[in-house]
C-alpha cells in the first residue's frame, strides 16, 4: 500500500504500522527491574519517511507556539537554559535568605503513556490543520509491535497508547502535550511559583523532565499535585511520587530526610538533573561535577598514552575523547577555579609531549593547523 493510499483510508498497512521493540538499559540503574529498561521501536522505512515529512513541518512551527520554558527538541533552544534557571533560583534564594522549594517531577514511562485522544485534541487546540491531524491519526490507526530480546521475538500485539521512541515525530508531539501542563501551571492563580523580584518562576521543561518551583510546601504543593492529577486523568501521564524529589532552597528548615504529605521525598542532594549533579548549595557544583569528569579525563589520557601517536593524533584524541568530557559543564556551570584549569592544561600538554617539556610553543600548538603550518 502506498503512503497516500493509507492517508486516504486513514490507516497504514499492517506491515507499515509494525514496530520491533528492543530494550536498552538505563545508565546506572538496576537492570533486574523491567522499569529500568528503555523501549526503542525499530520502525518500517515507509512509516519513517512519512513521519519525517510531518515532523519537518512541525519543527518549523513549534518554536512559535511552545513557550520558552520548554527547551526539548526545539530549534534555537538549549538545555543549558533550564540548568541556568535552576542554579540562578538556588543562588537567589541563598543570597536573599528566601525559603522555597524545587520539585523535580518524574513521570512514569512518559512517552509510552500518552493518551491518543488527548494528543488529537491538543493538535486541534494549537490549531493544526485537518491534514496534519489526519496524518497523525493514520500513523497510530494500525499500530502493532513485538519485543525482541536476546534474539527471541514475541508475537505482535496491538498498541493502544503512547508515542514510540524511535519515531521521528514522537518528540515534537510529546512537547505539544507537555505544553498543556505548562499552560495550566502558568495560568493557575492559586499556584504562584517562586517569586524572583517582580517575576514568579513557575516551571521549566526539557521534554518530560519537568521542574516546578514552589514558594511554600503546603498550599503550593497541594495545588501543584491537584494540577498534575488532573493532567494525568486527561493525558495518561502519571507522576511517580517516589522517584520525584523536592529540594528545599534558601532559608529553609527542611533537612532533606523526610517526605511531603504526598510521599515525595525531600532531598538536600546530591541529585542529578539534566546531566548536572546539584545540591541546594552552589558551592558543591565544582566537586560534584568537575572533579569526577577530571578523573575520567585522566583515565582516557592514560589509556592512550602508550600508543605511538603523532602530536596531531594526540590533539585529535584530546578534542574527541578528553575535552568532550568537560564541554557541557563549561557551557552551563560557573567557571571552575584557576587551579583546576592549570591542572587541566598541564595534563593535556604532558600527554602531548610525554611529560618531557614542550617542543613547540603552546601558542603555535593552539592555533589553527593551516596557520601553524
Amino acid at each position: 500500500m502506498s503512503l497516500n493510499s493509507g492517508y486516504l483510508i486513514s490507516k497504514l498497512s499492517s506491515e507499515q504500522g509494525r514496530a520491533v521493540i528492543t530494550l536498552l538499559p538505563k545508565d546506572g540503574k538496576d537492570i533486574k527491574k523491567i522499569s529500568n529498561w528503555r523501549p526503542i521501536s525499530l520502525l518500517n522505512v515507509d512509516y519513517k519517511i512519512a513521519a519525517s515529512c510531518i515532523s519537518a513541518r512541525l519543527k518549523e512551527v513549534l518554536p512559535h507556539v511552545i513557550h520558552h520554558d520548554q527547551t526539548g527538541f526545539l530549534k534555537n533552544r538549549y538545555i543549558g537554559e533550564n540548568i541556568r534557571l535552576i542554579l540562578d533560583v538556588i543562588q537567589y534564594a541563598q543570597d536573599k535568605n528566601v525559603p522555597g522549594y524545587i520539585l523535580f517531577v518524574d513521570f512514569e514511562k512518559a512517552f509510552d503513556s500518552v493518551n491518543w485522544n488527548f494528543l488529537y485534541h491538543t493538535l486541534q487546540l494549537f490549531n493544526f490543520g485537518d491534514s496534519i491531524i489526519r496524518w497523525v491519526k493514520t500513523f497510530y490507526a494500525n499500530c502493532t509491535a513485538c519485543v525482541l530480546n536476546n534474539g527471541v521475538s514475541s508475537g505482535f500485539f496491538p498498541v493502544k497508547r503512547g508515542m514510540r521512541q524511535g519515531c521521528p515525530l514522537s518528540p515534537y508531539l510529546f512537547v505539544l502535550c507537555a505544553e498543556i501542563l505548562a499552560l495550566k501551571l502558568r495560568a493557575d492563580r492559586m499556584y504562584v511559583g517562586f517569586p524572583v523580584g517582580n517575576v514568579n518562576i513557575k516551571v521549566s521543561m526539557y521534554a518530560d523532565d519537568t521542574t516546578i518551583f514552589l514558594d511554600n510546601i503546603d498550599r503550593s504543593l497541594q495545588r501543584v499535585v491537584e494540577i498534575l492529577t488532573e493532567f494525568k486523568q486527561a493525558s495518561g501521564l502519571k507522576i511517580n511520587f517516589e522517584k520525584s524529589n523536592i529540594l528545599p532552597i534558601g532559608d529553609n528548615n527542611e533537612n532533606g530526610n523526610g517526605q511531603s504529605a504526598y510521599n515525595i521525598p525531600f532531598t538536600d542532594g546530591p541529585i542529578k538533573v539534566l546531566g548536572i549533579t546539584l545540591t541546594n548549595n552552589r558551592s558543591d557544583l565544582f566537586p560534584l561535577n568537575y572533579l569526577p569528569k577530571l578523573s575520567r579525563l585522566k583515565s582516557v589520557l592514560n589509556m592512550w598514552s602508550p600508543r605511538d601517536l603523532t602530536p596531531y593524533g594526540k590533539i585529535v584524541i584530546i578534542k574527541s575523547f578528553a575535552l568532550s568530557q568537560l564541554v557541557f559543564l563549561f557551557s552551563v556551570l560557573p567557571n571552575p577555579p584557576e587551579s583546576f584549569l592549570k591542572e587541566l592544561n598541564s595534563l593535556l600538554f604532558n600527554f602531548i609531549w610525554r611529560g618531557k617539556g614542550d617542543k613547540i610553543k603552546r601558542k603555535i600548538l593552539s592555533s589553527h593547523r593551516k596557520k601553524a603550518a
